[in-house]
């Protein structure tokens, strides 16, 4: 009795053994062109590189498995699999593809290209694919997940940290989704040129978690054709000089998460639209650097949602009408903005008269700096402005074609100076009262009605207009 105990303890632990030794991770390089699925592809290692062998198995028998491309071979991607980490070319060559079937294939670790390595889409068919990556790509060689209109692989980063995108070589995307892990603070930094797909209309990025950072000078349409929400663990950041996010066709942002510009230029929307940038009650948006081009406009109104400008420019394009929606064109309130600096240009105006186009309701003093800048484009605008809060630099300008500021329910409080370069500043229509603390300068035309003009600053004071300012009444109030 006690002799079969101490044999079948034996037997298990030598079948345990044996089982884990099957599953153990290996190293696998390609030996010949062929299939992923067929082990003649494959040689194999167990010591780590020291010897290599004939594969009986193909990469992927454990989800450790670590993958070698190497020169002058094309595997074939014919089996939906997961693998560690892979390497393409060594040398002079190698290239991976997948095939005319749908595929799901997951790197759990990093993905390496070199110079001469290839990572490519389909061979054929009419499909998309799946790639996984939970770590980072380096992309020396090429990377090209769009090898026909209709032969696509789409990109899954998933990483529960952060994921770059670096190298020097060709790196072509057809779709990227973010699913990284629960923070938007888990981020995929592209520091290298990247293009993704422009198919008309269709969005090229899903973010459902984490943050999507573009470090370099690539020109992508991320989103567009449809209403896109960068939720609460997600967020958006421009992060090149030369980096050009655009849009594609009408439809509205609504921004619960992250949209950071700190430098490049991007587009909301399209010209002609009435679609709009929503800040939510989690929202925060912030301009430090660059250009953000609204073709609608702003809603910013929620409590808890944050619209930050320190420097660049927003912009309200001319081409983006509102014709009947029930808000303004930049509409900020509950003390969802604040600008420190940088430029605040309206371009455009709302046919629902009743509303102001430029309607500011918030308290204390959050504008401290920058220039907020009324003006048009190709047709003449008149464009109604009403805040409760003081505005640092305030100008208008015309377009090419000429523009009116016409205030309305509030007064108008300049901290710094006004600036009538061109157009008209009419404040008779309403008979608002205007306060400026800084230098008032008229090179275009001002219409005042019976309302009062109060220069109101600690230090000295200058009106210039080439023959001379008419006020209805001035009132000099310095202390």
């Amino acid at each position: 009795m006690r002799l079969a105990i101490r044999f079948s303890i034996f037997f298990l632990i030598i079948s345990q053994t044996l089982f884990l030794t099957s599953i153990k991770a290996n190293q696998y390089r390609s030996r010949a062109s062929g299939n992923w699925a067929s082990s003649t592809t494959w040689s194999i290692s167990t010591d780590g590189g020291a010897t290599w062998s004939d594969a009986v198995n193909t990469p992927g028998t454990s989800a450790s498995d670590t993958v070698l491309i190497r020169d002058a071979g094309t595997v074939t991607i014919n089996t939906s699999t997961t693998i560690k980490k892979l390497t393409v070319g060594e040398g002079s060559s190698g290239v991976l593809q997948f095939d005319g079937t749908v595929r799901t294939f997951i790197v759990t670790d990093d993905i390496t290209i070199a110079i001469n390595g290839t990572l490519q889409g389909p061979n054929s068919g009419s499909l998309t694919s799946i790639l996984r990556m939970g770590g980072n790509l380096l992309n020396n060689g090429i990377f090209n997940m769009v090898t026909g209109s209709d032969r696509l692989v789409d990109v899954t980063f998933n990483k529960n940290g952060n994921q770059t995108i670096s190298g020097s070589g060709t790196t072509t995307f057809n779709r990227i989704v973010l699913d990284m892990g629960t923070s938007k603070a888990n981020t995929l930094d592209i520091q290298s040129v990247i293009t993704m797909a422009q198919a008309s209309g269709s969005p090229t990025l899903t973010l459902t978690n984490g943050t999507f950072k573009l470090s370099s000078a690539s020109t992508i349409r991320p989103f567009g054709g449809t209403n896109t929400t960068i939720g609460s663990t997600a967020g958006y950041h421009l992060n090149h000089a030369s980096a050009i996010s655009n849009w594609g066709n009408q439809a509205s942002l609504i921004v619960n998460g992250d949209l950071i510009i700190a430098n490049g230029t991007m587009t909301i929307s399209v010209s002609g639209s009435a679609n709009r940038l929503q800040v939510g009650s989690t929202g925060y948006v912030t301009i430090s650097n660059g250009s953000l081009t609204l073709n609608g406009r702003l809603l910013a109104t929620t409590s808890g949602g944050v619209f930050n400008i320190t420097n660049g420019t927003f912009e309200i394009a001319a081409g983006g009408g509102v014709n009947s929606a029930g808000n303004s064109i930049f509409e900020v309130a509950n003390n969802t903005f604040t600008m420190s600096g940088g430029t605040v240009s309206i371009a455009s105006n709302n046919a629902n008269t009743t509303l102001p186009d430029v309607n500011i309701n918030q308290t204390g003093n959050p504008i401290t700096g920058g220039t907020f800048k009324i003006t048009c484009g190709s047709s003449a605008k008149i464009i109604t402005v009403s805040s409760n809060v003081p505005f640092y630099d305030f100008q208008i300008q015309n377009g090419s074609a000429a523009v009116t500021a016409r205030l309305r329910n509030n007064t108008l409080q300049v901290a710094n100076n006004l600036t009538i370069t061109s157009g008209t500043l009419d404040a008779a229509t309403n008979n608002i009262d205007i306060y400026i603390k800084g230098n008032w300068s008229n090179s275009g035309a001002y219409s005042t009605g019976s309302n009062n003009v109060t220069f109101n600053g600690t230090s000295g004071q200058g009106v210039t207009k080439s023959g001379g300012e008419t006020f209805y009444n001035l009132v000099v109030n310095k202390s």
